[in-house]
């Protein structure tokens, strides 16, 4: 994965671990990050690896789970 390091990205992404960050509004630097994930297959291979592990913070099931955790702490304050 190629992202930008601006909004919820970089929350997301973690450079050269689960995909490669760049600047936005630089499309040098976004062909060069494109170059050379398609260039090296280890690394496509080990941040896509990675990057499906960190996916299950973001899933669907997970951000219910935090949900219900937060309103059961607030149900419990009153």
């Amino acid at each position: 994965m190629v992202g930008t390091a601006s909004g919820g990205t970089p929350e997301i992404v973690e450079d050269g671990v689960t995909g490669l960050l760049v600047p936005p509004g630089d499309p040098a630097a976004l062909a060069a990050a494109l170059a050379r994930l398609a260039g090296d297959e280890a690394l496509r291979r080990a941040c896509g690896e990675r990057a499906a592990r960190a996916a299950e913070r973001f899933s669907h099931h997970r951000q219910c789970e935090q949900a219900e955790a937060l309103l059961a702490s607030l149900a419990v304050r009153r």
